[in-house]
């Protein structure tokens, strides 16, 4: 159970890791072909830093060793790299939040979708 928003992002990430993992290795037996350096996009800068800083931090012992685990997956940099990622920037966040209308123009632009009808009704308030 997380105490914090930094340990809930910290074990859902590591939770988005393993299961990269996995899938990266189902592809690898099933096809010939090798898969790129995989990059895992993070909003959370005290999460992130647990991840990349191996100094002991007393606000993680009570994480699991699986997720221990993925943080040497993490250093060893071969499968899987974590980066910042702005809140501002991050598109999965449009998924998981409440968005007013500005915010939500730009998440459908984000996410490849475009409406001219969608800036209309955001400018101007009218369906």
């Amino acid at each position: 159970m997380a105490t914090s928003t930094a340990d809930a992002e910290y074990i859902a990430c590591a939770m988005a890791i393993q299961k990269l993992i996995w899938f990266r290795h189902l592809v690898s037996e099933i096809t010939t072909s090798t898969l790129a350096l995989s990059t895992l996009y993070n909003d959370n800068q005290v999460s992130l830093s647990t991840f990349t800083n191996t100094t002991y931090k007393p606000h993680t012992k009570h994480v699991g060793v699986g997720v221990y685990q993925v943080r040497e997956i993490i250093e060893d940099g071969k499968e899987v790299v974590m980066n910042y990622c702005n809140t501002d920037r991050m598109v999965a966040d449009g998924l998981t939040k409440p968005l007013v209308g500005a915010k939500h123009v730009i998440f459908v632009r984000m996410c490849g979708l475009y409406s001219s009808r969608l800036d209309l009704i955001c400018t101007t308030g009218e369906v």
